[in-house]
């Protein structure tokens, strides 16, 4: 299952890592294929396991992420859903969501 090994490589380049500019490539290579990938490769992204397990949890303040990982990681989760933007991908509306619920992240999603 291609799509599937596609979302483990990217996870695995996102998880826990602290070398942020592996993260920004990696968050590279992940819209890249949303935009240009099908189907198959968009239920594996949008799931809430992804969205709040992986792409929530680089932008945590503990983790004290540079402003431009932040800034492209809500951009992914902000753009996504109007790229994918079917009754399937509600998911990605939650994840936002609890992207909003954290107050040092406002200026960001307003823009």
């Amino acid at each position: 299952n291609r799509p599937k090994d596609a979302m483990r490589a990217v996870k695995k380049r996102l998880n826990g890592n602290r070398n942020f500019r592996e993260v920004m490539l990696a968050l590279t290579v992940l819209e890249t294929c949303v935009k240009n990938c099908g189907h198959r490769f968009h239920v594996h992204v949008a799931n809430r396991e992804f969205i709040e397990g992986v792409m929530v949890k680089i932008i945590f303040p503990k983790n004290n992420p540079p402003s431009i990982v932040q800034e492209k990681v809500l951009s992914l989760i902000q753009v996504r859903p109007v790229a994918l933007f079917t009754v399937r991908y509600k998911t990605f509306y939650a994840g936002k969501h609890v992207v909003n619920k954290n107050g040092s992240f406002k200026h960001i999603l307003s823009s």
